[in-house]
């Protein structure tokens, strides 16, 4: 009878489990990318600004040795991107839509 009780414990833990990770329904997205420079070496050390046209949330990040940036936890909307650094020219998008679960 015990194995019974901790069997069926299990299977209902289990089938909360999975009921919770499918109600785990993502509602963000992230911006990512590598930021190199016209001969294609990567450039560390550059501000990344993400802003979203709606809502006017912005963050900004610096990219790593590698020149990556990734931008987390953003809201589905329109987003513009620039990127600059000191002695190179500013690159912007002026508008991508970034829509839930996107990268």
């Amino acid at each position: 009878m015990k194995k019974i009780t901790t069997l069926l414990a299990l299977l209902l833990w289990l089938q909360a489990a999975r009921l919770g990770l499918q109600a785990q329904v993502g509602t963000e997205g992230a911006i990512l990318g590598v930021v190199t420079d016209t001969t294609g070496a990567v450039v560390a050390g550059t501000e990344v600004t993400v802003t979203n046209l709606d809502t006017g949330l912005k963050k900004t990040m610096v990219t790593d040795a590698g020149g990556n940036f990734e931008v987390l936890a953003l809201p589905r909307g329109p987003y513009s991107v620039s990127v600059s650094l000191p002695g190179f020219k500013t690159w912007a998008v002026t508008r991508t839509e970034l829509t839930v679960g996107e990268r």
